[in-house]
């Protein structure tokens, strides 16, 4: 009888083949990993910024329309550039997976950081009623936008980028109350900062401005200092529950067929927002506050999530600190109906709803949860100013469709379009756009004389 020795089971060979292949796929994969990073420096990341919502998360990025001669800009931001990249030269990082999470190295010499791109046609996107037109300038930058981190890792894709774009010759918008004359897009990919640092390197490219050596090393610490500041109670996006995280992947499946996402973009009430501080009486409330809670009642969220900056709000981690250092503060109905109730969860020792009131069930995040996700970028902006010309209209970009699914969600961006001027964009269905034009928050239209 021949022994099984000589004849080993089918199952045994193929789990032997299979276990050669991968182990083949292990050392290949490893070789490359150390021919694309041998002599370079790295930074360990951190665990949120190697998470699915981060790694799919797309790029922080923003238009500028200018005015003035563009070839004098081109002189400032590649000089501002070089500047920039010199002083903080972890700004030419690939991403690479590492011990379970991701690292940074650098210097991996990208040659596209900045860019002129002629062949790029936009135009200035102003009123609220043209979001179809802010859809289309969207898509004609995707080239010149970082890419999200799944698509990043291991490939050297630019995770910082400046692009110029000088205007067509052939400009005719009539809605323009100035002529501008070029753009400058500025992206960055969400696994290498937050939108803090994303403006502090954004400000650095004025006229003018300090260039200055900010700290890429991550606190390693911070994660657990965040939810000790938060009151001990992870938020939704360092704690995913199974029925909040299923409850997004459908809305967002369902999104990419029947596209239902709209959006729009305004200039927030000044007399709206007076008017409910002035009914606030002796609580101090800011125009966030009132823009929070306004949004959340208006469209009735079951849970609203607001983006909180931590630097200085933890120790060890202050505004020259780079990284994703920034939670979700979570809010239900009892906790965003007065902008008294959001400033009570942000004005004190801790970074939690004010309202008592109870976060949905994992059973009840699947059966029907609908969800706000506000960001405030008006607080770090600084107008762009650019020798012999100025800032027109500041626009943050984001592919709507992509990153709010509206059967499930909608989203709102605060940000500064303009020297002394506030602005939100909205995304979500057509009914919650009904319901915040009729909320009272909604000004004139963006980039227009006021």
């Amino acid at each position: 009888m021949p022994s099984t020795l000589d004849n080993p089971p089918k199952a045994a060979l193929i789990g032997a083949f299979l276990a050669s292949a991968a182990t083949i796929s292990y050392v290949v994969k490893s070789y490359n990993k150390w021919e694309r990073t041998s002599g370079l420096s790295s930074i360990q990341l951190l665990p949120s910024e190697s998470s699915p919502i981060i790694r799919s998360a797309p790029p922080i990025s923003s238009v500028t329309f200018c005015t003035g001669d563009w070839q004098d800009a081109e002189k400032q931001l590649r000089l501002k550039v070089a500047e920039i990249v010199h002083c903080n030269p972890w700004l030419d990082s690939t991403l690479e997976e590492e011990g379970g999470g991701l690292a940074a190295y650098y210097p991996a010499g990208s040659k596209s950081i900045f860019s002129v791109r002629g062949d790029i046609e936009i135009r200035r996107v102003v009123s609220h009623t043209k979001m179809e037109e802010y859809n289309d300038m969207v898509q004609s930058l995707q080239d010149v936008l970082c890419k999200t981190t799944d698509e990043s890792v291991g490939r050297k894709t630019p995770l910082w980028r400046v692009t110029l774009i000088p205007a067509p010759d052939d400009d005719d918008d009539e809605t323009s109350t100035t002529e501008a004359c070029y753009a400058v897009v500025v992206s960055a990919n969400h696994s290498l900062m937050d939108g803090h640092g994303y403006y502090r390197l954004y400000n650095m490219l004025s006229e003018g401005a300090r260039v200055e050596r900010l700290n890429p090393v991550r606190d390693l610490n911070s994660p657990r200092k965040i939810v000790e500041a938060m009151g001990g109670e992870p938020s939704l996006m360092s704690k995913t529950l199974p029925g909040f995280l299923m409850r997004f992947l459908w809305g967002t499946f369902k999104n990419s067929v029947l596209k239902e996402t709209k959006a729009m973009g305004f200039l927030i009430s000044s007399d709206f927002v007076q008017a409910e501080k002035k009914r606030a009486g002796a609580v101090k409330v800011s125009t966030n506050d009132v823009v929070v809670s306004s949004f959340s009642k208006a469209i009735g969220c079951s849970v609203t999530m607001m983006a909180c900056n931590f630097r200085g709000r933890i120790a060890d981690v202050g505004n020259d600190h780079v990284g994703n250092y920034e939670d979700l503060v979570c809010y239900t109905p009892e906790d965003y109906g007065t902008p008294e109730l959001i400033r009570a969860s942000v004005g004190g020792g801790t970074f939690k709803r004010a309202g008592g009131g109870r976060m949905p069930t994992n059973l009840e995040h699947f059966q029907g949860g609908f969800y706000g996700v506000v960001t405030n970028w008006a607080t770090f902006a600084k107008t762009l100013k650019m020798e012999g010309g100025a800032q027109d209209l500041h626009l943050p970009l984001f592919d709507w469709n992509t990153t709010t699914p509206a059967s499930v969600s909608s989203a709102m961006v605060i940000f500064r379009p303009r020297e002394g001027e506030v602005a939100a964009l909205v995304a979500g269905s057509e009914r919650a756009l009904e319901k915040i034009r009729a909320s009272g928050i909604v000004g004139g239209n963006m980039g227009e004389e006021q």
